[in-house]
Formats: C-alpha cells, sequence, structure tokens
C-alpha cells in the first residue's frame, strides 16, 4: 500500500476551499432554479455534480452573506473560519493520550505488586487514589476533540453547525435540563446517604469472622 499521499496543511485546505465554495454557490444557484421549475435539466445537473458542495453555499448564509452575492473577499474572509482554533485540540488530545498511557502503566504496576503479594499501602495507592478523576478527564477530553475539531460543521461539508440549532424553544431546554439536574442530584443524595450510612456500620460480622478465619 502507497503512503506517498500528501497530508494536506491548514494553508492548503484553505486554498482548497476557494474552489468548494465557488462550487457550492453553483449547487445553490441550481436549488433556487429547481424550487421554480422542477423540471429544469440543466440546474439538476448542476445539482447533481455540485451538490455535496451546498454546505459551503449555507456557510456564506449563515455569516450573513447571499451566496449569490458573494465576492472574492467574502468568500476569503469567511475561509478563514473554517478552521478551529488548533491549541484547545493539540493539548485535549495529547492530555487524552497522556491520561491513557498512564492508565496502562499505573495498572502494570498495581499487577506487579499484588502478583508479589505486596498490599502493603505505599505511593502507588496513594496514586490510584489521585487518578480517579482522570478518566472522566479523558472522556472530557475525548469530547472536545470530537465536537470542537470538527467546527464549524455538523456534517462535514454539508450541514453548518450554525444551521444544525434545533427549533426547540429555550423555555424547553432550561425544563428538560432542570429535570435531568433534579433528578440526578435526587439520586446523588440518595447514593451518598446510603454509603455513609453503610461506611458507620462498618462490615458484616460474620463476614470479619470468616475472614480472619481464613487468615
Amino acid at each position: 500500500r502507497s503512503f506517498d499521499k500528501e497530508i494536506l496543511g491548514i494553508k492548503d485546505i484553505l486554498k482548497q476551499s476557494e474552489g468548494s465554495f465557488a462550487k457550492g454557490i453553483m449547487a445553490y444557484e441550481a436549488m433556487l432554479e429547481l424550487k421554480k421549475d422542477k423540471h429544469n435539466l440543466s440546474a439538476r445537473e448542476v445539482l447533481q455534480n455540485h451538490g455535496k458542495y451546498l454546505g459551503y453555499a449555507f456557510f456564506l448564509r449563515s455569516h450573513g452573506i447571499d451566496p449569490l452575492q458573494a465576492t472574492s473577499t467574502d468568500i476569503q474572509n469567511v475561509s478563514s473560519k473554517l478552521v478551529p482554533h488548533v491549541w484547545p485540540l493539540f493539548w485535549s488530545f495529547r492530555i487524552m493520550v497522556l491520561c491513557g498511557f498512564w492508565f496502562i502503566v499505573l495498572f502494570a504496576l498495581a499487577f506487579i505488586k499484588s502478583s508479589r503479594g505486596d498490599f502493603a499501602p505505599s505511593w502507588l495507592h496513594k496514586a490510584a487514589l489521585y487518578s480517579l478523576p482522570l478518566p472522566w478527564v479523558a472522556a472530557e477530553l475525548g469530547w472536545v476533540v470530537a465536537e470542537y475539531g470538527r467546527q464549524p460543521w455538523a456534517i462535514q461539508g454539508i450541514l453548518p453547525t450554525s444551521m444544525g440549532v434545533s427549533a426547540t424553544s429555550s423555555a424547553m431546554v432550561l425544563t428538560s435540563l432542570a429535570g435531568f439536574v433534579i433528578f440526578y442530584t435526587v439520586l446523588l443524595v440518595i447514593d451518598i446517604g446510603l454509603m455513609i450510612k453503610y461506611a458507620r456500620l462498618g462490615p458484616v460480622k460474620g463476614y470479619a469472622s470468616a475472614s480472619e478465619g481464613g487468615t
């Protein structure tokens, strides 16, 4: 298998986007023509050939620019917004991967110590304790890479995120969000209460006696 294909940089992608905008505008114009006359075969052919670039015309609209009136300056200014900021993605991805390697090292050391029968308190216990939030951190950073990294597209090249917003009212969103927050807060309070209750009771006597007898 050949790996000679050139990897494009940000500047190369932005340069190529100029052609994508031009094809998107052609597809947008053809779409409007078909709305007027659905039997327009030439417009249908243009839309079939360039329809996959239609999102670039929508991207212009989302920035208040009429695709049919867009100038080369407008396209150049808007194309700079096709690439998200690099540094949040750069560090989010690397911290996520670093967490993954740390989990591998931590579990490997824990396996070695446990296989030797060494369960005495050590720095490894503290490291495991302090590492408890890291899986959540890694998962959230993964979402940052996935969701922020694909901006400004909800569907690459087809649907800008600004046009993918739900029509649900803000009141409905706040109501559902408040419901989830209240529900899971109640569950959290119950869970913490049960943990405190049974932690104060201590181990079951029968289980403790059996464990002592086994040792």
